[in-house]
């Protein structure tokens, strides 16, 4: 009588493990402060027909929902600072109000003295360092911020937004459900969507078209697959404001360029377009532009001509299968991996962790098969620096020493080396708390920290997965140089589609369809314009 009970005991636990997870999700989400639109939107702005949205003396938080009095005493403060430093914008990084005064400041970030405008129909670009409020202006337009001054207002709130977001948001169910996002059915419009945004090669590899599932969070598609998804089920809702955050990144150099004509400057040219992203190409079609910089607007102009610095690169991270792949590594050698969307690359890090076992073949490190050896002694000697950083809740410190093998100089030193040193700084130390997922972290604070976590690791294996995809150019170089003093005495495998990142290694191997193109020394492949390697180079 007890057997069948038993038998499904193990089941109930996962049901009330998953229904935990379901009411924490639920609970979060019914403790957070009501909004009121009228009271945050201020529509008389809006008045204009040729103005979408328009920002004016903004001051943005993502602190809780502040009291009046809060509100009065946090005002008070920044008019003092601003008066005694003599100029007409806050930097996050002032420390001149000490922590008895201003509670918490060192753990808000503010975004302060937000003044634009985004006229109806225009392209509108948004650059700026890691961590200086790129995406935070998109979440202020959301009011997914607290306003504690200044006016914001958008032409037509009932319309609603369309947003593509750094990491792509994904339902589980097929590629096409995803698009269509509840939306009937336009058998022309849909196939004009796919062909934007270059999903039809894409589809035509998938066993199951556009009727593949997709997983839990895209699971079972590539980095590049995901952000291209995400973007056609945005245009296919046709809404007139598109906020884009950094689209660009995840994808390689021509599909880039396909999706910037055929999307961007195609589809959408008649739509308000904001596009936050590092590539400066890009920017240059923009009809106005603005630079951030620790929270503020230090720049703002009509073309990128205007402007003083300027800051680009690509990035992408792709998962398909491997098919006779055949390559082998030497000591201390720096390998890079290319290949466009689709191509297998990121799948050579997940046979050689294990993610997925290979169904033939072999993959030996110092002549021992992967295969013969624990998950747990393989991947303690290997790093990894992933596109899509992992960041559990804790503190700093948990995150990047898990097991407390560190002293604290040493992680001091991996902080700094990472570029992190002042975001760390500004937070409180080792010891600030990291949200679930780093959801306090902007999306290049993040893969930094992994970066971080890396460096002090300091494995003889290292692979990186598109690690500075969403970092400006100066903080990639500075990284890339860390890297190569940091690791010289390691193999690192680096999968790049900013190809000027890898023709100094040892070695470059091009991949595509999940097998090996070409592996050779970057300069040979230079050398010979048959080669793929010459293609993908002139092709930037």
């Amino acid at each position: 009588m007890l057997i069948a009970p038993l038998n499904a005991f193990p089941w109930v636990l996962n049901g009330l493990a998953e229904a935990w997870v379901s009411l924490k999700r639920i609970q979060k989400l019914l403790d957070l402060p009501d909004m009121d639109p009228d009271s945050y939107y201020d529509q008389n702005l809006a008045k204009n027909p040729n103005v979408d949205v328009v920002v004016k003396h903004g001051e943005f938080t993502w602190d809780k929902a502040l009291t009046t009095e809060e509100k009065q005493k946090l005002h008070a403060i920044r008019k003092k600072a601003l008066k005694d430093k003599g100029r007409g914008k806050r930097s996050i990084n002032n420390s001149d109000s000490s922590p008895e005064h201003e509670p918490d400041q060192a753990h808000q970030f503010y975004l302060s003295n937000i003044n634009f405008t985004v006229n109806k129909g225009k392209f509108f670009g948004i650059m700026g360092t890691v961590g200086s409020g790129k995406s935070s202006i998109f979440s202020a337009i959301l009011a997914e911020l607290t306003k504690t001054d200044g006016e914001i207002a958008v032409s037509d709130l009932n319309a609603g937004f369309a947003i593509v977001t750094q990491q792509p948001w994904l339902q589980r169910g097929t590629i096409k459900d995803n698009i269509l996002f509840g939306k009937n059915y336009d058998e022309s419009k849909y196939v004009e969507v796919l062909t934007a945004c270059c999903l039809t090669e894409d589809l035509e590899q998938l066993p199951g078209g556009d009727l593949t599932g997709v997983g839990e969070g895209g699971m079972t598609l590539s980095g590049g697959q995901k952000a291209r998804i995400a973007l056609a089920r945005a245009i296919y809702q046709d809404k007139q404001i598109y906020l884009l955050d950094d689209i660009i990144s995840a994808v390689d150099a021509n599909v880039a360029r396909q999706i910037f004509q055929n999307c961007i400057m195609g589809i959408l040219r008649h739509k308000t377009r904001i596009l936050c992203t590092h590539h400066v190409r890009y920017l240059m079609y923009a009809d106005s532009i603005l630079v951030m910089e620790n929270g503020t607007i230090t720049q703002q102009a009509a073309s990128c001509d205007a402007l003083q610095t300027a800051r680009c690169h690509f990035r992408e991270h792709l998962a398909a299968s491997l098919k006779g792949v055949n390559f082998k590594t030497r000591p201390a050698e720096k390998i890079g991996v290319v290949g466009r969307t689709g191509a297998g690359k990121s799948s050579l890090f997940a046979a050689l962790f294990r993610l997925s076992e290979i169904s033939s073949g072999t993959i030996t490190i110092d002549s021992v098969k992967i295969s013969s050896i624990s998950l747990t002694a393989l991947r303690s000697r290997l790093s990894c620096i992933p596109q899509d950083p992992f960041l559990f809740s804790g503190t700093i410190r948990e995150n990047l020493d898990p097991l407390d093998e560190y002293r604290e100089p040493e992680i001091w030193s991996a902080i700094n080396n990472a570029n992190l040193i002042a975001t760390v700084r500004r937070m409180g130390g080792l010891d600030a708390e990291v949200s679930s997922g780093g959801a306090n972290f902007s999306a290049g604070q993040k893969q930094l920290l992994c970066l971080a976590r890396a460096l002090l690791h300091n494995a003889k294996i290292l692979c990186i997965d598109e690690a500075t995809a969403n970092i400006d150019q100066a903080t990639d170089r500075q990284i890339q140089c860390t890297l190569r003093s940091a690791f010289r005495k390691s193999t690192v495998i680096t999968i790049a589609h900013r190809v000027q990142t890898v023709v100094d290694y040892d070695r470059v191997l091009v991949m595509g369809d999940g097998n090996v193109l070409e592996f050779d020394k970057p300069d040979l492949l230079l050398d010979d314009p048959s080669s793929h390697f010459y293609r993908l180079v002139h092709s930037e």
